[in-house]
């Protein structure tokens, strides 16, 4: 059975208890969670990031951190940015996949966007039933905004049932008009994430042909609206960008960007491996490229979002601050 409860309204910064199962029946063990708004200025929302995140041994160490993490109360949010246990349609994958996570799972509020491999199966049936997003864009949309703190967050669906990158007509009108009423003195960092990326250098396909689809669908949408931080996955690797626009490089400063940072985090672990193949083509805007399994984690207050790239053994891989005044 799927469990879903809404409390309302919750009071801020304060620990919840709870169990899942039948009246009368087994129950679960007691888990807690603390609820959000979590930053009081200026104090920060701190959000950890994971991509192509599998159920498999891979994930292992991603897993066992975040673990950790959860148990010390040292990130607040957690977003995954698409694929989701990698099931492919297999609903005993899926329940596993459940029972890998709850250790963290059960104790920090996550936000989800899908991936071609829950868009593949059913129209993701399985991950929709499973996972919960805010719903200001309509009932049953695949694409979703929220406000947390100082940060707007942002979830762009990049799917399409043929696995290739589709953003519709629809979803971009949306996007042009959530982004257009974001009040930028209450919520200065607008944070949007999406599966597929729209820039990346470790594969012709995927940045050569099908980068572009996205970016004629959004980019100038994200530009206009200054978008600070967009985080990206699909290919099984890191990598970060300076500013950029258009495929030009616009600056080497993080401060005041006239255009957004583009991530790649995909490289969590699934069954599917890293994905090899940087240097097979460049940008003058790729900064740190890595094969290492790993996660990301960012921190938001007033006038900076700090984010660093932890590899599977805690290394810091890579670390920048986007600064706003």
């Amino acid at each position: 059975a799927i469990h879903r409860v809404r409390i309302v309204p919750p009071v801020r910064r304060t620990e919840y208890e709870y169990r899942v199962g039948c009246a009368g029946g087994s129950t679960s063990a007691v888990f807690s969670f603390v609820s959000g708004p979590f930053a009081a200025s200026p104090y920060e929302t701190r959000f950890a990031v994971v991509g192509d995140m599998g159920g498999d041994s891979e994930s292992d160490d991603t897993i066992a951190h975040l673990t950790k993490m959860a148990q010390a109360r040292s990130f607040d949010i957690l977003l995954h940015d698409g694929d989701q246990s990698y099931a492919d349609g297999v609903q005993d994958r899926w329940d596993a996949y459940g029972r890998k996570c709850q250790p963290f799972a059960a104790h920090v509020p996550t936000l989800f966007q899908r991936g071609n491999h829950e868009a593949l199966f059913d129209d993701a049936i399985a991950y929709r039933s499973r996972y919960f997003n805010p719903s200001n864009a309509g009932k049953d949309a695949k694409w979703w905004s929220t406000d947390l703190d100082h940060v707007h967050i942002v979830g762009v669906d990049s799917e399409s049932i043929y696995d290739t990158p589709y953003i519709s007509s629809a979803q971009a009108a949306w996007l042009a008009r959530d982004l257009a009423a974001v009040n930028r003195t209450a919520t200065p960092f607008i944070v949007l994430m999406l599966h597929r990326p729209l820039y990346c250098t470790s594969s012709h396909t995927e940045c050569v042909v099908y980068g572009p689809i996205l970016r004629a669908a959004i980019e100038q949408t994200l530009i206009d609206n200054k978008v600070d931080l967009v985080i990206q996955a699909h290919r099984h690797n890191y990598e970060s960008f300076f500013p950029m626009a258009h495929e030009q490089l616009v600056s080497k400063s993080f401060n005041n960007p006239q255009a957004p940072v583009y991530v790649l985090n995909g490289a969590a672990g699934c069954r599917e491996k890293i994905s090899h193949g940087f240097g097979s083509h460049g940008n003058a805007a790729s900064r740190v490229r890595s094969y290492e399994y790993g996660f990301g984690t960012f921190t938001v207050n007033q006038t900076a979002l700090h984010w660093q790239y932890h590899s599977e053994q805690n290394v810091i891989l890579d670390d920048f601050t986007i600064t706003r005044s």
